[in-house]
């Protein structure tokens, strides 16, 4: 068994065409022996898809890959750093962005035969991080592009800017509209067509009963607010459904469909 093992680790949410070139990056430092792990965390803001969701689209839109996607209970970096070291390998490297590279050097450096921590204990007689390339967030392509420009897209109903920054034997598949859609329900994005659904039995909806609630209520400064966020959504995007979710989503106390019904009243 060769004694070094190289891996990558990251949010990955959603997947893109930036991530593709630290994968590439990982295939071509470890050969065989390199693994792909990739976070737990979920949320609607800036972890939309969940894990189970990220593994199934990682394989389909990185088939190459596919075979050193990890299905583990890692968490965390160091997670898998004392995962790898109990299978016996001495030397570790990870694939990072250049952004990260020093932070997760000293992370893991911090950690190397520390005994008595909660998440376990490795010992590597060495460790490295290397970066996948230099990220240049004006750029086009692979170098400029990143999750949170997706989400972007995918909150403004935009497939046509969201496949860009997906690998072009994927990118007009049905299974890229299927991701975009997946990501815009797991962000509580609606569609104009579920807009329009909103209208036609809001007194079946708690949110329409917060809606009536915010009339006399402190929550009405927040309606109140959010029906001029609205507004000025609506000049600058043309589609109710987005700047619908834009303005409720500034605000604490306000949904898509109490918001709707307030509109409506």
């Amino acid at each position: 068994m060769a004694n070094k093992m190289t891996f990558v680790f990251g949010r990955m949410n959603p997947m893109t065409i930036g991530h593709e070139v630290v994968l590439n990056k990982a295939a071509a430092v470890g050969g065989r022996n390199y693994r792909i792990y990739v976070s737990k965390s979920q949320d609607r803001k800036k972890n939309p898809l969940d894990y189970k969701q990220k593994v199934k689209y990682l394989k389909k839109i990185f088939p190459a890959h596919a075979k050193h996607i990890m299905d583990s209970p890692a968490r965390t970096a160091i997670d898998v750093a004392v995962q790898v070291a109990s299978e016996g390998y001495t030397d570790l490297i990870m694939i990072a962005g250049s952004d990260r590279v020093g932070e997760f050097q000293k992370l893991l450096d911090e950690y190397n035969g520390v005994k008595g921590k909660r998440h376990g204990e490795y010992k590597f007689d060495s460790i490295k991080v290397i970066s996948a390339g230099e990220r240049d967030p004006d750029a086009s392509g692979a170098s400029g592009m990143s999750a949170s420009k997706m989400r972007g897209a995918a909150a403004d109903d935009d497939f046509d800017l969201f496949k860009t920054g997906l690998p072009d034997k994927f990118k007009d598949t049905a299974d890229a509209k299927e991701l975009f859609r997946t990501v815009q329900k797991a962000m509580g994005v609606k569609s104009f067509k579920e807009w329009l659904e909103l209208e036609e039995k809001p007194e079946d909806s708690t949110a329409f009963l917060f809606a009536k609630i915010a009339s006399n209520t402190i929550w009405k400064k927040e309606y109140e607010a959010a029906k001029k966020m609205y507004l000025d959504f609506l000049k600058k995007y043309k589609k109710k459904g987005i700047a619908l979710h834009k303005a409720a989503s500034l605000y604490k106390h306000v949904t898509d469909r109490g918001l709707q019904n307030y509109l409506n009243k």
